[in-house]
C-alpha cells in the first residue's frame, strides 16, 4: 500500500475525519483511496508524532520509520505526510 500526495490531499480535505469522507467523499476520491489507505495515513501521523515527542524506544522508532519509508514512495510525499503531524 502506497501513500501518494493525492491521497494526503483527500485526507487533509476531510481533516482526517473518515466519517466525513465516507459520507460526502466524491466517487473519484473513493476510487483513488481505500479505508486501509486512510487508516495507514492516520496511523503514521500518530506514530511520527510519538517519535517527535521522544515517546518511543529506538527499536519501535526503527519499525515506524521502516513502515513510513515503505509507504511513501518519494521525498515530497514523506514531507507532505510529516507536515500533517500534530494537525489531526
Amino acid at each position: 500500500m502506497k501513500i501518494t500526495k493525492d491521497k494526503l490531499k483527500i485526507y487533509k480535505k476531510y481533516s482526517g475525519n473518515i466519517d466525513s469522507w465516507a459520507r460526502s467523499g466524491k466517487r473519484k476520491e473513493h476510487e483513488l483511496m481505500s479505508d486501509d489507505d486512510w487508516h495507514l495515513i492516520g496511523e503514521l501521523i500518530q506514530e511520527l508524532e510519538l517519535i517527535e515527542k521522544g515517546l518511543v524506544s529506538e527499536d519501535y522508532k526503527d519499525r515506524i520509520l521502516s513502515k513510513f519509508n515503505a509507504a511513501c514512495p518519494d521525498e515530497a510525499t514523506k514531507q507532505a505526510l510529516k507536515s500533517l503531524v500534530g494537525t489531526y
